[in-house]
Formats: structure tokens, C-alpha cells, sequence
């Protein structure tokens, strides 16, 4: 009788506090009834180590929660699923519990409280300070509620956990779509209807077909369903429509989720919208594999797509053609009219090659001024030469887009399949050969490769091992041309000239300065033939002859170096000269490259007080305005214009210009190339300031130039 009073009595008092806290109701519904002076409710942690408090009650109050651990306590008993109870003298049984003693306790009760799956996880306790008036009524009302307390514990965690997960879903970056087992919407969260355009409203109910693009065909979905089937799960990439029926790409997970308590089948996607990724995808491939200027594929992409040609030719048993094209004075025109005229006219190329040619034919821009074609469906190597000559005319055509219509012209190698090779890097490798070969030959022309070009290109593989291992052994030597002064007839400049004696005889300039020029070897053989000149000019200032060298630098040179000549100065400082004794010979194409850089280069020089020559002027990309935009000393007079001038009133008249404009501009002149006399006659009549040439000695090397330096005096015939 007494239990079923305690029980309506907790019963009665629970219905007089609905709302609010359960536990806190019940806790404190439990502390009248049974008359304690503390009762609580407590969580036990995984390691039954600590006890930490979800509702207290003290003298009849809500009171602070608390943890405490478990360790020589009562409630350790009550952990390991016994109901524990001492009534009275229960701080003898438990002297290490100092809680106990804080709080005056007498007496104790506890009660294990057991999840669904019936282990303890937390306890029920009363504390007295003085006896229990009927503790078996006590131990019975707490097992009888404990039952109670336990499910509210549980299912506020539940909800506690439900609860998390949905704001966790409803704040992911990501869509989110939950389905029932026949397809249906029951929930999607916030990411899902900013990215379909549909509500939750419009969604909920609707099958997820709502979504479907009609990008997949039906073999795809049997496949998404049967990874579903076979292993719960699929990802992938996939085209979804929006509710406006914009198509859009979305990587996607499906999970399959069995729900524990009904054993419902449900099924989780996620969706993550990747235009923006795909976007980058489709930029870094284009960036990967095509020109950014021309939009024309690149090198690697071309090779592929040549590759897949060749099988392709091959099964068809055709034959196709690859001509490399090398724009013949595109660096002019970069240089003379900007860089972005330069641009522009390689894109209007670009446009006019694909207009030209058929959707089957491949077209790439290799860089700079190089584009490359592959021209497929030749029944045989007759058909690429109309083809070729087709392509020059194409070239030809001016360029009608600018205020001033620019007209180029452009050299072209061309290599065969099958005939030359069958690899997609060896054809563009022998197209390149023939095309250095046109080069080699002038411009506005065509060449096919042949076996004899592949034997000089090897050649020319030799000569550069050869020329790299003379260059480390410092094989090659400078010779010294004397340079006449016109008004006394005194040697006073000299000349520097690279001569290269191999173990095989010696090398002409001719064959081994372009190899340097083209395999980047200049800026060794120049510092070579620097070094060399400076301690020739140790010697012969140790000897009284007070002269002065100019040595040759190369384009290349000022490109392999990045325009950074700081190093000819240091081989300069490091000699027993003047820098004046040392001038730099350069020619005057170098003057149409890249202007800016190189005038700051040549103002390095000059400030060092070290003269500029400039070298066959008037053969190329001759403009006054150069000789006022640059720090030039000396101007050479090409032996072409000397040698023809004495039958050639043309030539005559070409070179008394150029003298007579540097005397206005206050640079001195110098002829090179005087081979007789006669020549001599008419350059004194002309006021040139310095003769050069084997009317007066060929290079000579150090000893032979001591000698001549020491017995030379001028003819007085000709200098008085």
C-alpha cells in the first residue's frame, strides 16, 4: 500500500508540473515523495568513471549540477547493476567518499537506470542526513520510475541527435535530398532548393525524376542502380535540370539507409553543383593543350592529334603531308611596328589557315612565328607540292585588316607519311629540318625532306659536341685584323676573329658561328674571344703599342644572356687595361630585337666607356633612327657596298650617304673589305675614317700580329 501512494503521489505531483523539464519534474516529484535530503539523477561516462549530474534537487530546490568520480562510492555499486542501499552509517562503509562527508550523509539509495539495449548508463540516488524512514519503499519507487527516467534520457538524446543532423544538413554547402523507398522527396534542405530553383513544398512528394536532364541514356541508370543494389552506394558525375530548365553538372553520392526501428528502406543523396569546376577543368586543358593567343592547338596537342591521324591515314592506306611554317620577318615587325600588331597579325593567320583549310586537316601554332599543318587524304607525294605552293600564295596575300596593309611571306619544311617516318614527333622533327634547310637557302620558299638534309643536320649534331668540348678545352683562339687610321695611316684598332683549328683541320666561322648561334653556345665562345682580347692588349701595352680591340657579339648572345652583359664587363675589370681599349662589334639586325632592353644593354656599355660599332650597316634594317635612339660610335661599312663600288656608281653614291650621315651625327666610319687599291682611292675621296682588309693583312694570330705590329709603317703613297 505504501509503494501505490508513493506512486500516485509522484504520479499526482508530475501532473501538477507539466511543461518544462521531465527529468527536472520527476527528480523533484522523487525528492518530496521519498523525503530526501539530495536527490539526483546522473549520466555515467563510457569508462564508469565519472558521474556527472542532469538534475538535482537539494532540500526540496533545484540546485546546481556537479560531476565526481566514482571511485570508492557508493554509486561505483550501483555502475555494475545493483541497487544499492544503506540506511545509516553509511560513511563507515565508504570512508574515501569525500562528498559524502561534505554533505553529512547518513544514508544512501541508488538505482542503475538501463538504456533499450539494457546497460547501465546512469543512476537514481537519495541522499539523507539522517535515517530512512522505509527504504524498501524507496528501492522499490526508484526501480519502479526508472524505467521512465531512462526512456525520456534516451529519446532527448535521440532528438538531441535528430536535431543536430538536421541543422547540420540544413547548413551544408551541399544539396541535400532524402527519398523514400518508392523514389518520393520526404526532405531536402536549404543548399537543394537554391540550386533546383523548387521549394520544399514543390519538392516533397515529387519523385527525383523531377531532376532528370535526359543526358543519360538508359544503360546509365541501369548502372547507377545496380551499384545501389549490389553495393548500397554510387557516385559520380551527372547532368541534372533545374526547375528552369537550365542543364547543369553535379557530382552526386546516393547511399541507401535502412532506418533501424521500422527496417524502412530510405535513400540519401548529395549533390555538389561543378559547372565551376568543370569551367576550370575546360580552362586548364585549354591552357594545357591550345595557344592562348591563337586559340590554335599547341606542340602536345598537335602531336596527339597527328598521332591519331597517322592510324587513321593507315587504315585508309592515304597518305598526308606536314608542313612547318616559320614566318619570314615577323621579329621586324614585332619589333618595328609593336608587339601587338605582332599579336594581331598571328591571329588573323590563325583565322585565315582555318578558314583555308578542311575540318579534317589539323592547324597548330607552335609559338612565336611558327604554325604547322597537317594536310591528310594525299593519294601520293605528288599532291603536297601544290599544296606547298598554295600555302606560300596563302602567306602572301596582304593583310588588309591594319591602316597600312602588312604583307609577310614564310618558309616551309615539309615531311611525308609514310614515306619519311611513321612517329608523330619524328614527322614535325624532319619537318623542322627541311624548313631549316629552306631557311638556309633564302625565304618565300619550300623544301621536302630528304636523306641529304638528315645527313648535315647529323652533321651539324657532330659539329656541335664538337664545338661544346673545344669551347671547355678553350680550342678555339682569337685572330687580330689590323684597322687603319685614314688621316695618319697607323694601325690603331684591331679587329677580334674566332678561329677554331679542330683535330679534323680547321673550322670555317661559317659553319661553326651559326651552330653556336643556334645551339646557345655564343655567350661562351664570345666571352672566349673576349678574354683572349684583353690579354692581347696586356701584351702589347706591356710593349708600347697603344691600340684598341673590338670584339663581336652575337644576337644570341644578348638573348641567351637575357640582355645581362654584366659579365663582359667583370672579364673587362679583372684585365690590365683601359675599358676604353675594348669596343663591342655588334650587327645592325640586333638593333630591330627588342629595343628597349637592348639600348639599356649598349647604355651599360657606353657608361663603362667602352665604344659600339655598329657591323654591316645598310644590309638590312638600316634606319637613321637607330643611330639616333642608340650609343653608336663607329659604323662599318659592308664589304658588299666596297667591293662593288668601284663599278657601281650606285654603291658609290650609297656609301658617300652613309659617311656623310655620320659625320652629321658625329659617328666615325670604317670599311671593311678593301682588298686593292683602287678600292682604297675611292673611300679616301669619300672621307672614310678607317680602312679594313687584306690590303693591309689578313687576322693574324698573337705572335704573327707582334711581328707585323713591330715592322709595319704606312705606304707612303697613299698616306703623306
Amino acid at each position: 500500500m505504501v509503494i501505490d501512494e508513493n506512486v500516485v503521489s509522484v504520479v499526482s505531483r508530475l501532473s501538477r508540473r507539466r511543461g518544462g523539464n521531465l527529468l527536472d519534474n520527476i527528480t523533484s516529484a522523487l525528492a518530496e515523495v521519498v523525503d530526501a535530503d539530495h536527490t539526483f539523477i546522473a549520466r555515467i561516462n563510457a569508462n564508469r568513471t565519472l558521474a556527472t549530474t542532469e538534475a538535482y534537487f537539494q532540500k526540496g530546490k533545484r540546485a546546481d549540477n556537479f560531476s565526481y568520480d566514482l571511485e570508492h562510492t557508493p554509486c561505483a555499486i550501483v555502475t555494475d547493476n545493483r541497487v544499492c542501499c544503506h540506511n545509516g552509517n553509511v560513511q563507515a562503509c565508504f570512508p574515501d567518499d569525500q562528498m559524502l562527508i561534505d554533505m553529512r550523509i547518513n544514508s544512501y539509495v541508488g538505482t542503475p537506470l538501463h538504456d533499450s539495449h539494457g546497460n547501465v548508463f546512469g543512476i537514481i540516488v537519495a541522499l539523507y542526513e539522517g535515517k530512512i524512514d522505509n527504504e524498501e519503499a524507496v528501492c522499490s519507487l526508484f526501480t519502479l520510475f526508472s524505467g521512465l527516467i531512462a526512456g525520456d534520457i534516451e529519446r532527448r538524446e535521440k532528438q538531441q541527435s535528430l536535431n543536430l543532423s538536421q541543422a547540420i544538413i540544413s547548413e551544408m554547402e551541399e544539396a541535400v535530398v532524402i527519398t523514400n523507398d518508392q523514389y518520393e522527396i520526404v526532405s531536402c534542405n536549404k543548399a537543394f532548393t537554391d540550386l533546383t530553383g523548387y521549394t520544399a513544398e514543390e519538392a516533397q512528394g515529387q519523385k527525383t525524376n523531377l531532376l532528370k536532364s535526359g543526358q543519360q541514356d538508359d544503360n546509365f541508370y541501369q548502372r547507377f542502380w545496380s551499384a545501389i543494389n549490389e553495393h548500397g552506394h554510387w557516385e559520380g558525375e551527372i547532368y541534372n535540370r533545374k526547375k528552369s530548365g537550365e542543364l547543369y553538372p553535379e557530382y552526386m553520392r546516393v547511399q541507401r539507409i535502412t532506418e533501424p526501428v521500422s527496417n524502412n528502406i530510405f535513400y540519401l543523396a548529395i549533390h555538389k553543383d561543378i559547372t565551376d569546376l568543370n569551367q576550370a577543368r575546360e580552362e586548364a586543358f585549354f591552357n594545357k593543350n591550345f595557344d592562348n593567343l591563337t586559340h590554335l592547338p599547341n606542340r602536345q596537342l598537335f602531336l596527339d592529334r597527328l598521332d591519331q591521324l597517322i592510324k587513321q591515314e593507315n587504315r585508309s592506306h592515304h597518305r598526308c603531308a606536314v608542313m612547318l611554317i616559320d614566318l619570314d620577318g615577323y621579329q621586324g615587325i614585332n619589333s618595328i611596328q609593336g608587339h601587338n600588331t605582332g599579336n594581331q597579325l598571328l591571329q588573323l593567320l590563325a583565322r585565315r589557315l582555318q578558314n583555308q583549310y578542311r575540318s579534317t586537316d589539323l592547324i597548330g601554332h607552335l609559338g612565336s612565328d611558327e604554325f604547322v599543318l597537317a594536310l591528310s587524304g594525299l593519294d601520293d607525294n605528288l599532291g603536297a607540292q601544290p599544296l606547298a605552293e598554295e600555302l606560300l600564295e596563302l602567306l602572301r596575300q596582304p593583310f588588309t585588316e591594319f591602316d597600312d596593309p602588312i604583307t609577310i611571306s614564310g618558309t616551309i619544311g615539309i615531311s611525308l607519311y609514310p614515306e619519311d617516318c611513321t612517329n608523330a614527333e619524328q614527322l614535325l622533327a624532319k619537318a623542322d629540318q627541311a624548313m631549316q634547310h629552306a631557311k638556309s637557302k633564302g625565304k618565300d620558299r619550300y623544301e621536302f625532306f630528304t636523306s641529304h638534309i638528315q645527313q648535315a643536320n647529323t652533321q651539324r649534331l657532330k659539329l656541335k659536341k664538337q664545338l661544346a668540348e673545344a669551347l671547355d678545352q678553350r680550342e678555339l683562339e682569337a685572330a687580330f685584323q689590323p684597322i687603319i687610321c685614314a688621316r695618319t695611316g697607323q694601325i690603331t684598332k684591331l679587329e677580334a676573329l674566332a678561329r677554331w683549328n679542330s683535330p679534323d683541320g680547321l673550322v670555317s666561322p661559317a659553319e661553326f658561328v651559326p651552330i653556336a648561334e643556334d645551339f646557345g653556345l655564343c655567350h661562351l665562345l664570345g666571352n672566349l674571344i673576349l678574354q683572349q682580347s684583353c690579354t692581347m692588349l696586356e701584351t702589347l701595352n706591356s710593349q708600347g703599342h697603344q691600340l684598341s680591340i673590338s670584339v663581336n657579339r652575337s644576337i644570341a648572345e644578348f638573348k641567351e644572356l637575357n640582355h645581362d652583359i654584366s659579365s663582359w664587363l667583370e672579364i673587362i675589370e679583372h684585365a690590365r687595361i683601359d675599358n676604353e681599349q675594348i669596343s663591342f662589334e655588334i650587327t645592325e639586325s640586333l638593333l630591330a630585337s627588342e629595343q628597349d632592353r637592348l639600348r639599356e644593354a649598349l647604355h651599360q656599355l657606353k657608361n663603362a666607356n667602352c665604344p659600339i660599332l655598329l657591323d654591316d650597316f645598310g644590309t638590312g634594317y638600316s634606319s637613321l633612327s637607330y643611330l639616333h635612339s642608340f650609343p653608336i660610335d663607329f659604323l662599318k661599312i659592308d664589304r658588299s657596298f666596297v667591293n662593288n663600288m668601284a663599278d657601281s656608281i650606285e654603291a658609290r653614291s650609297l656609301i658617300k650617304s652613309i659617311i656623310a650621315m655620320s659625320q652629321a651625327l658625329g659617328i666615325k666610319t670604317v670599311a671593311e673589305g678593301i682588298e686593292n687599291k683602287r678600292q682604297l682611292a675611292i673611300l679616301s675621296t669619300l672621307g672614310c675614317d678607317y680602312y679594313q682588309g687584306f690590303y693591309f693583312s689578313k687576322p693574324l694570330f698573337a705572335n704573327e700580329l707582334i711581328e707585323y705590329l713591330n715592322s709595319y709603317s704606312p705606304d707612303p703613297t697613299i698616306f703623306s
